[in-house]
């Protein structure tokens, strides 16, 4: 078979000929091995998710409306944006910070649980000097 794959004209000479069939087989143990490694180490490996499953749902709302929301040091987008969404995360503690400008900045460490949680912030004015 693999030499109907790899025909040589009739005029190559028998030295080359040799060479050519020897690195035929080689290529095809390559091959063969490649495809038994591919086939075999998916099988033999520990399957590990990626990421933590997201059980837990957050819903914020924030005012003011232009502050920008960050989980676990991650932006997420202002709070317009994230109005009535729901977000997915795993259960745990998790880092909600939020800013705006003219206002304090707003640090707090939520202990999620699995299922649906809302979440409502008002931020504070920095008074005027």
């Amino acid at each position: 078979m693999w030499r109907r794959a790899f025909s040589f004209p009739s005029h190559a000479p028998e030295r080359f000929r040799g060479r050519l069939l020897a690195s035929v087989g080689a290529m095809k143990s390559r091959c063969i091995a490649a495809l038994l490694a591919a086939a075999l180490v998916p099988a033999c490996t520990p399957r590990v998710p990626s990421k933590p499953i997201a059980d837990a749902y957050l819903r914020l709302s924030v005012r003011p409306a232009d502050a920008t929301v960050s989980l676990d040091d991650r932006v997420l987008g202002s709070a317009r944006v994230l109005e009535g969404r729901w977000i997915a995360v795993p259960h745990g503690v998790h880092r909600l910070s939020l800013t705006s400008a003219g206002f304090d900045r707003h640090d707090e460490d939520l202990n999620v649980a699995a299922g649906r949680q809302e979440l409502t912030v008002q931020l504070n004015e920095i008074p005027e000097r």
